[in-house]
């Protein structure tokens, strides 16, 4: 799985701001991270794919669409 590693370099209100290894800066939920993180801790931010839900998502959408086009059909 594709990591990404970065340092917390502060926190504002309930966002924790995150400064990855190449520079750029990501803002997280503060209860995303352990309660004990303090600022200048290194994190490890781990990256998934959920393509099984975007399979069954696709495939919803295409019975939706079957069943509006039949019902079309039917009332023409």
């Amino acid at each position: 799985m594709p990591e990404l590693t970065a340092i917390i370099d502060r926190f504002e209100g309930e966002y924790a701001v995150l400064i990855l290894t190449d520079g750029q800066i990501l803002n997280v939920y503060r209860n995303f991270l352990d309660k004990n993180s303090r600022e200048g801790d290194q994190v490890i931010l781990t990256l998934n794919s959920s393509s099984k839900k975007n399979i069954k998502g696709e495939k919803k959408i295409r019975q939706l669409l079957a069943e509006l086009t039949h019902k079309d059909h039917e009332n023409s």
